[in-house]
């Protein structure tokens, strides 16, 4: 079998773009894809101060269930909380989508909290990070320059 010079050109340029793209995905130096929705489906773990721990749920079907979480945590109203008050819990539950990318950014989760929380339906979003080999899902309470945030990191 003969190989023409050109096609030996041609896989040299391919398997040299495919090594450049693995180097910088590696890095971190490519742009993460957003989430779909089936890749986020399941049970999520926040642990909070002194060993509390809260779990959200996202089901298939476009629901959510917090089982606890500080009331302060998530508030239609900016609370300018610094530290979390796990001495006053409560459930959560309602919608969650994957909104477009050009709504919010591309690594979002919107959730839609039912008003039997807090008397009021209100949005919120989850900020999706790929660092490490796990995602996590956080939010930032209070002044989010203060680096305060829940982060819910995959059950196992």
């Amino acid at each position: 079998m003969v190989i023409k010079a050109g096609a030996k050109k041609s896989f040299a340029v391919v398997l040299s773009s495919l090594v450049v793209a693995g180097l910088l995905a590696s890095c971190g130096l490519l742009p993460e894809r957003a989430p779909a929705a089936p890749e986020l489906v399941g049970t999520w773990v926040y642990e909070g101060q002194a060993d509390k721990v809260s779990t959200l749920v996202l089901s298939e079907g476009g629901t959510f269930t917090i089982d606890q979480i500080p009331s302060d945590a998530f508030s239609p109203h900016e609370t300018g909380v610094k530290t979390l008050d796990w001495t006053r819990v409560i459930p959560l539950a309602g919608a969650w989508s994957v909104p477009d990318s050009a709504e919010v950014g591309s690594r979002a989760i919107e959730l839609k909290i039912d008003p039997s929380a807090y008397g009021v339906e209100f949005d919120t979003y989850l900020g999706v990070s790929n660092n490490g080999p796990s995602p996590t899902l956080y939010y930032y309470y209070g002044d989010p320059d203060n680096g305060n945030r829940v982060e819910y990191k995959r059950s196992q």
